[in-house]
C-alpha cells in the first residue's frame, strides 16, 4: 500500500484556500442578491420572452413602474403577480389589447379588467 498515490483531491488544498473560495462566492451572491433584488415577483411576468417580444422596451419599462405605483398604493393587494403585471403591460402598451395580454399573463381577460378598475383608483388617488 505504500506505493499507491494519494487519490484526495484535496489532500493539496489549504484551509486558507478554501477559506478565500468561500470569500468569494458570498461576494458573488451579494452581488447577484442586489442586483436581483428590485426584480419583485410582480416583475417576474414582465421579463417572460413572450412579453418582451409582443411589447417593445418602453412599453414593459413603463409597466414595471406601473407596478411599483400600485404595489405602493394597494400593499399587501391580493391580486396575483401576474394579473398586475398583465394589467401593467395593458395600461403602458398602447397597440395591444386586454385579451392579447390576458393570455400573454396566463391570466382571464376578468382578471385585467378588474385589475384595470384598481389601476385606475390608484392613478385618480395619485393625480389628488
Amino acid at each position: 500500500m505504500s506505493g499507491e498515490m494519494d487519490t484526495n483531491p484535496f489532500a493539496s488544498v489549504t484551509e486558507a484556500a478554501l477559506r478565500e473560495r468561500v470569500a468569494e462566492l458570498e461576494a458573488t451572491v451579494a452581488a447577484l442578491e442586489t442586483r436581483l433584488e428590485p426584480a419583485l415577483n410582480r416583475d417576474l411576468p414582465l421579463l417572460k420572452g413572450t412579453v418582451r417580444a409582443m411589447c417593445d422596451a418602453d412599453a414593459v419599462a413603463e409597466a414595471h413602474g406601473l407596478v411599483d405605483v400600485y404595489d405602493a398604493a394597494v400593499p399587501g393587494s391580493s391580486r396575483g403577480d401576474d394579473g398586475v403585471a398583465g394589467t401593467a403591460l395593458y395600461f403602458s402598451s398602447e397597440r395591444d389589447t386586454q385579451s392579447a395580454l390576458a393570455e400573454v399573463a396566463d391570466v382571464s381577460v376578468v382578471t385585467i379588467r378588474n385589475t384595470s378598475k384598481e389601476f385606475r383608483d390608484v392613478g385618480d388617488a395619485e393625480v389628488e
